[in-house]
């Protein structure tokens, strides 16, 4: 998410940067997702978590951290619906099988729209790269 956030504001980091600030989320969403808090809620705390992250690590303003925080999650959620309806409107997985599934299951279901985040966010980081330089 990182990778993508940064490359959606047009901003170059190395990739060291952004995977420890990548790491960090992570460790947050994680804890967050076991915390016993009711669901839905850890979704704006993962958002606020995200932002502040960037804008503490990276050094990003706030404003970015905001816009880049936004539009990833916002991404995250497009490739998520287009992978639920492909998983029920053309593999014809009903909607049950999805929503009672295993852990296991729920694993292997979230791999597409990850692998589609992953893809997206390496092809915008390498057109940056080529573009600019450095951020420090």
């Amino acid at each position: 998410m990182v990778a993508l956030g940064t490359a959606l504001i047009k901003e170059k980091y190395g990739w060291k940067q952004i995977f420890f600030a990548g790491l960090i989320i992570g460790l947050i969403g994680f804890l967050l997702q076991q915390a016993p808090i009711k669901y839905g809620v850890h979704i704006p705390l993962g958002i606020i978590a995200y932002l502040l992250t960037l804008n503490l690590v990276l050094k990003l303003n706030i404003l970015k951290s905001v816009t880049a925080s936004l539009l990833s999650f916002m991404m995250v959620m497009v490739a998520e619906m287009i992978t639920v309806l492909v998983q029920t409107k053309v593999l014809m997985y009903p909607e049950e099988q999805l929503l009672c599934a295993t852990n296991l299951l729920k694993f292997l279901y979230s791999l597409p729209p990850l692998l589609i985040i992953i893809i997206i966010a390496v092809i915008l980081q390498i057109k940056l790269h080529r573009k600019k330089e450095y951020k420090n």
